[in-house]
């Protein structure tokens, strides 16, 4: 058992530094999908107002602040047994668009974790976010609805102590429409407890 939870968190490590791989530039451009594709919509946000400067100086990254903190999340797909990842191009405290291969995702995943990267091109200054989810959705949704996941950080080391779902889905609609520059219909997830399936003797 032990030996299984250190894997999951190195490879959880390894995948994290992989969603911030992307261009900057990508992150705030939203695209119309197909019946091949999936739009996943979500906001992430903390309650706390972070001291940057102080943390800055703490994960010296005083010279990487080209742009603010950005967040993606790791998914464990439930069957069979790989860890993909999905990258999410997200800014702090904003909502955010990711697509996904239908296929891929199955139409059920399970949702571990949020990662937010204080400081551009700084791996050390990750923040894990627990989540815990099992999530599934129509089949027939090309825009998906995962929810507003609102966090409370405490310590110098900013240790998340408290989660709120919070269901903004009108303006996450409401967002949708206006950054595709038309009216698609966006569905909402439903999200459970995460049961891990017993093994098969």
């Amino acid at each position: 058992m032990e030996n299984k939870k250190l894997l999951t968190i190195v490879i959880s490590l390894c995948l994290c530094a992989a969603v911030f791989a992307e261009d900057p530039e990508e992150f705030s451009k939203w695209k119309k999908v197909d019946s091949s594709k999936v739009a996943f919509i979500c906001r992430v946000a903390i309650t706390n107002n972070l001291d940057m400067d102080f943390y800055a100086i703490g994960f010296d990254a005083v010279n990487n602040r080209a742009i603010g903190p950005r967040y993606g999340y790791v998914y464990f797909e439930i069957a069979p047994n790989n860890v993909p990842l999905l990258p999410m191009r997200g800014e702090l405290g904003q909502f955010s668009q990711t697509i996904l291969s239908s296929s891929e995702v199955r139409k059920q995943f399970y949702l571990q974790q949020f990662v937010v990267k204080l400081f551009s091109q700084d791996y050390l200054s990750l923040l894990q976010l627990p989540v815990g989810k099992d999530v599934s959705f129509p089949p027939e949704a090309r825009y998906v609805y995962l929810g507003t996941f609102v966090y409370t950080l405490e310590g110098y080391d900013l240790r998340p102590t408290q989660v709120k779902h919070i269901d903004e889905f009108d303006a996450a609609q409401k967002m949708l429409n206006e950054k595709l520059g038309t009216n698609v219909q966006l569905y909402r997830a439903e999200l459970v407890e995460h049961k891990e399936k017993p093994k098969k003797k």
